[in-house]
């Protein structure tokens, strides 16, 4: 069935469309006149669901569906509405004893309702169930923010379940949860950004990108700048930290690096973000100078510090701890300098084996990657060439001597720039020093406490922070 939307203000031609669609947009947005405009071009087929429609049409739709079954020609729309009814109540099961619907506790069948005891909640449901199971052939189905009355727990499941039954039926969901709009993988999305009380503004997304759903409409929804970060969740030492220096910005763990990189990439090439600005941030991880410009080009930072644990031993931060535990802040700046530049004599072997190991991998991975076009014979002289040619001793010593130079000079920001090793913190003694309770999270929480107070000692924790990440093409 094809329908035509409402006036976009931004369009002249009118724009129709042929499948199930799902209308995102924020309060306000102007959702609940969209719906009503598509329902009065439509009257005869369309069918809206709302909490008005609700208290006007529910005691009137059960007495259809109850005449129905009584008279014994829709035995099977029942049978389908106790189907679905089951199988997303969690307590309750649907029957039809008595000439009547009731419902039966799941647990006890001896424990019956009738409907005039159902709880509010349930009677949404049942008449969203009804509504849809006993519309007519080829109806336009409106459901008016479907989690605004139904439980978040039970609506996709329950939305699975109808459009799997009336596939006979266009459907439409107007909603202002990302979470729930993404849910809906076949449907056309349409984003509304706001109504002038005479035409809508909005854009029909793209299926083309390669953004999850979810985060492709929250971003939307936000309309501000993204950093993308690494981490798994919002309880990340990565987002705990950082969200407190960036906080114009909405961070989005991803993960891993290389899913923060292809996300900013992706999300930059989105015509519908031309107005927002997307950036990544990833751990310098030994990647070299060339490859950090080439990066940040891209609008992907890089830390300064090897990994972002090493922000947490950043000299100025180290002293705002010392203060703050009412310590000298030069004197136990200096015994963490000694005790890293230490751990990182004993480790010089194992770092320049493993930055050695990273630069070579990277120049194979660069070989193997340009292979397209190529003859077998050529991948193989060029394997063979590599091999000669490749100074493996030579790039060893390169890091080795480095390392050791780092040792000579005491350069304890240069050490914090390559040393990658999750136990630098332990080592280095700081929570001891200061009486915090031993371990990275221990010290992350401590300054956690510090950056949410907001004053002199925040910002200098958060400055230290920023002047560590490179988001620019810099010389080195």
């Amino acid at each position: 069935m094809k329908i035509t939307l409402p006036k976009n203000r931004n369009i002249t031609e009118k724009l129709s469309i042929d499948t199930n669609f799902v209308v995102v947009g924020a309060n306000g947005s102007g959702k609940t006149n969209f719906a009503a405009e598509i329902d009065e071009r439509y009257p005869d087929i369309a069918i809206r669901m709302t909490q008005s429609t609700y208290s006007q049409n529910f005691k009137e739709l059960i007495r259809s569906v109850l005449s129905a079954e009584q008279n014994q020609k829709k035995l099977p729309l029942f049978s389908s509405m106790k189907r679905i009814w089951n199988a997303v109540s969690p307590n309750r099961l649907l029957e039809f004893r008595h000439n009547t619907i009731q419902l039966v506790d799941k647990f006890d069948n001896n424990h019956i309702y009738p409907i005039n005891e159902m709880g509010e909640t349930e009677r949404l449901l049942l008449f969203v169930i009804a509504s849809v199971i006993h519309a007519p052939k080829n109806s336009l189905l409106i459901i008016d923010e479907p989690e605004m009355h139904i439980k978040k727990s039970i609506i996709i499941i329950l939305c699975d379940l109808l459009e799997s039954f009336r596939k006979d039926c266009t459907f439409v969901y107007l909603t202002h949860d990302v979470s729930f709009a993404s849910s809906r993988h076949d449907f056309l999305k349409v984003w509304l950004k706001d109504y002038n009380g005479d035409s809508w503004n909005y854009e029909i997304l793209s299926d083309d990108h390669s953004l999850p759903n979810q985060l492709y409409f929250e971003l939307l929804a936000e309309r501000k700048s993204v950093l993308f970060i690494e981490g798994d969740s919002i309880n990340s030492l990565d987002y705990k930290l950082l969200h407190y220096v960036f906080p114009d910005y909405l961070l989005k763990p991803l993960g891993g690096c290389e899913k923060v990189m292809a996300t900013t990439k992706s999300l930059n090439e989105q015509e519908v973000f031309h107005d927002l600005n997307a950036y990544g941030l990833v751990d310098r991880d030994r990647r070299s100078f060339s490859e950090i410009q080439r990066l940040t080009k891209s609008n992907v930072w890089v830390t300064k510090v090897a990994e972002i644990e090493n922000f947490l031993l950043l000299e100025d931060i180290i002293k705002v701890i010392a203060y703050l535990c009412e310590k000298n802040g030069n004197k136990l700046f200096q015994k963490v300098k000694i005790n890293v530049l230490q751990f990182f004599r004993e480790e010089i072997k194992n770092q320049a084996l493993e930055y050695t190991m990273a630069k070579i991998d990277r120049v194979f991975s660069t070989l193997t990657g340009n292979s397209k076009g190529k003859t077998f014979e050529e991948m193989e002289q060029n394997l063979e060439d590599f091999w000669k040619t490749k100074d493996f001793a030579g790039i060893y010593h390169h890091f080795s001597d480095k390392f050791h130079q780092l040792i000579q000079e005491q350069n304890y920001q240069g050490i914090l720039e390559v040393f990658n090793e999750k136990t630098l913190i332990g080592r280095s003694d700081v929570c001891a020093l200061c009486g915090i309770k031993s371990g990275n999270k221990n010290l992350l929480n401590f300054i956690n406490e510090v950056q949410h107070k907001e004053d002199k000692n925040a910002e200098m924790v958060n400055n230290a922070i920023k002047k560590n990440i490179i988001n620019h093409q810099e010389e080195y």
